[in-house]
């Protein structure tokens, strides 16, 4: 089964695969609003007091821009805030 955006893509025929650079599904979320998954044998307060938690593609994505030598490369956060979607 497809996801609703990898759906829209095919309606609209867009290239699935061979996408140059590769593109990156990221987990958007307001600031500090992303979701946690933890098991129920997990202790609450080991859970919210555990950094790694509170990282999605999203956070690191925005790390990554700040320290790699090379993000003009990449999108930014304006970018992203300004993206429409794919052109046809």
């Amino acid at each position: 089964m497809d996801s609703p955006p990898e759906a829209m893509w095919r309606i609209y025929r867009f290239p699935l695969n061979k996408i140059h650079p590769s593109v990156k599904s990221l987990q958007l979320h307001l600031e500090n609003m992303q979701y946690i998954t933890f098991k129920d044998r997990n202790k609450l307060t080991n859970v919210i007091n555990d950094e790694t938690t509170s990282n999605t593609t999203l956070t690191e994505y925005f790390k990554m821009n700040e320290i790699d030598p090379n993000e003009k490369n990449y999108l930014s956060k304006t970018s992203l805030k300004n993206m429409s979607g794919p052109n046809k």
